[in-house]
């Protein structure tokens, strides 16, 4: 069985920050790059799972499944604006296409204007069995079937985001509320 090719990473630590990195490693019997890498690792696996997810209540996820549809030729996305316009313009001109080759598409649509206020994407894909956490690893084919977010996009009209935001129980003005995270 082969190694595994490995990538050198250098970081900068004050004097503090490496006493503390050494006091620890000594204490769990570690090499200090093994420790790092670990923390750093938890920390990314940590950062991508709080991105990628969002939690919301289960009767709000319902309102929200509610006014989700699937994108068809009716839908009207040229007035649709996320503050990214990377994403507004994919899908105004890309995600009928992205539609037709196997992507699955899906907007939410705001009942009071009939408009489009968000949307995502998603595509069948596949992991390498290494690169996911033991629990799901264990067991699992060298590929693992999976959904990939491909694309996601959020209104950020206020008036749009208000109503959105009473439907699924935000008790936050939009004006008050933290601005979304773009993701392509």
């Amino acid at each position: 069985m082969g190694t595994a090719e490995t990538e050198r990473v250098e970081a900068r630590l004050s004097p503090g920050q490496r006493q503390r990195i050494d006091q620890a490693t000594a204490l769990e019997g570690q090499a200090r790059s093994s420790s790092i890498v670990a923390a750093a690792t938890e920390r990314a696996e940590h950062v991508i799972r709080a991105r990628m997810t969002t939690v919301i209540a289960s009767a709000a996820a319902h309102r929200v499944m509610d006014q989700v549809e699937a994108l068809h030729d009716e839908h009207e996305l040229d007035s649709f604006e996320c503050g990214n316009t990377t994403l507004s313009g994919w899908l105004e001109c890309h995600a009928l296409q992205a539609r037709g080759r196997g992507t699955g598409m899906f907007v939410l649509v705001d009942e009071g204007a009939g408009s489009v206020v968000g949307y995502f994407a998603i595509a069948p894909h596949l992991v390498a069995r290494e690169e996911v956490p033991a629990r799901i690893a264990r067991g699992a084919p060298n590929q693992i079937p999976a959904i990939l977010r491909a694309k996601l996009g959020v209104g950020r009209a206020v008036d749009v985001d208000q109503r959105v935001a009473e439907r699924v129980g935000d008790d936050q003005s939009a004006a008050g509320r933290p601005q979304p995270h773009w993701r392509s």
